[in-house]
């Protein structure tokens, strides 16, 4: 299965790029042939969801990772990521308090029920849509999402040759998930030949997101609302 559409857009979609950050990069010019869910019910997906584990990428560097979606009128599916930000000292150590709240928001198209979504980013930038897979779902307790695109390095000794952005998530309703279903899962992922050595488990401690939310100046004043 590929996807025609440049990493480059995802990237900026959160305005997080650096020349440090890394992503996991694969240089073959085709994704992992993963099985999609079938039939998938978009509308049980609503509702919160936190960020247990994930594949190396420039636009999630936060920790406390979660997303809120949601469906409206039986064809668009939103979803709002939020995280917050690590502050550091001056020795490069995270300092508790400091934290910084980003979020952004996307709208997909699941496709004639299926799990293929596409999904577009509406803020805080406007970008093509991307590719969004659910593999797997029992809707209660977990997801298993993918994204693959080929990209070509534009600068440097690498030059011209193509590589793939792909990342894999593991999602729960909760912000911790039973060790062995955790197990489970990057099994399911690993037998769809999606790569989970680079996968990093996501933190959730200290999460006060009110704290920050506030005070942030990336916060939208005229951002959707869920659909009741």
């Amino acid at each position: 299965m590929r996807a025609e559409i440049t990493v480059f857009v995802l990237i900026i979609a959160f305005g997080f790029v650096t020349k440090a950050q890394v992503f996991d990069v694969t240089l073959t010019p085709r994704c992992a042939e993963v099985e999609l869910m079938a039939k998938l019910k978009a509308e049980k997906l609503d509702g919160q969801w936190y960020e247990i584990s994930r594949s190396p990428n420039p636009w999630e560097r936060g920790n406390c990772i979660q997303v809120r979606h949601w469906l409206e009128n039986g064809t668009k599916w939103w979803m709002h990521w939020e995280q917050l930000i690590p502050g550091f000292d001056k020795q490069g150590r995270e300092v508790a308090g400091r934290d910084s709240y980003d979020q952004a928001y996307s709208i997909g198209t699941p496709q004639n029920v299926t799990a293929n979504i596409s999904m577009q980013f509406i803020w805080p930038r406007v970008f093509l849509p991307l590719p969004f897979y659910i593999l797997s779902t029992d809707y209660e307790n977990y997801y298993l999402a993918y994204s693959c695109f080929p990209y070509f390095f534009n600068e440097g000794p690498l030059k011209g040759i193509p590589f793939l952005a792909e990342s894999a998530w593991i999602m729960s309703r909760k912000r911790s998930m039973d060790i062995g279903l955790y197990f489970v899962l990057k099994n399911k992922l690993e037998e769809n030949g999606i790569n989970v050595s680079v996968m990093e488990i996501s933190k959730h401690s200290n999460c006060n997101y009110e704290m920050h939310r506030d005070n942030s100046p990336t916060v939208q004043t005229d951002s959707p609302k869920k659909s009741t």
